[in-house]
């Protein structure tokens, strides 16, 4: 946990950094974070520090698998879970949860303002009896790859 609180820190201090150098705020484009797990939740802690303290808003924020154990509520307190209030769109992927509270890895409620299940956002077929916990861990990059070229696919309800 203490690295997951050092992540807001340390955002600010890498926009210092980048002042002290001269680069504008205007000149950054727009600023989308991506993490996986655990960090998905420390990018929208930085989010939301860098929003309080350096009044910057982070334009998007693309959790992958935000972990469940440790954040299954919200709260004003941290450790603070990710949420569609710390940058302007979040986006969320989830591929490793379960209906019941800490039976699986992933959180499966809905923080994002936009939210996918892949297979229903449990745990992926392929990884099941996995032999230790890292290898349950599914894929989601693939899904993440295929989600970034949005544009070429297509979906219908069955």
């Amino acid at each position: 946990m203490n690295r997951y609180r050092g992540a807001r820190r340390f955002f600010s201090g890498m926009i210092d950094h980048w002042e002290s150098k001269g680069v504008k705020r205007a000149d950054w484009g727009p600023v989308h974070f991506l993490g996986h797990s655990l960090g998905a939740h420390a990018a929208g802690q930085a989010a939301h520090y860098l929003k309080q303290q350096d009044k910057f808003r982070v334009n998007r924020i693309t959790g992958l698998d935000p972990a469940e154990p440790c954040f299954e509520e919200p709260r004003e307190t941290e450790p603070k879970r990710l949420s569609r209030e710390d940058a302007d769109f979040v986006d969320i992927v989830h591929t490793d949860g379960a209906v019941t509270r800490n039976a699986a890895l992933g959180l499966m409620d809905p923080i994002g303002d936009l939210d996918f299940y892949i297979d229903g956002g449990n745990l992926q077929p392929d990884c099941m009896g996995a032999a230790n916990e890292a290898k349950k861990r599914p894929e989601f990059y693939k899904y993440f790859l295929g989600y970034v070229k949005i544009a070429r696919h297509s979906e219908y309800s069955c």
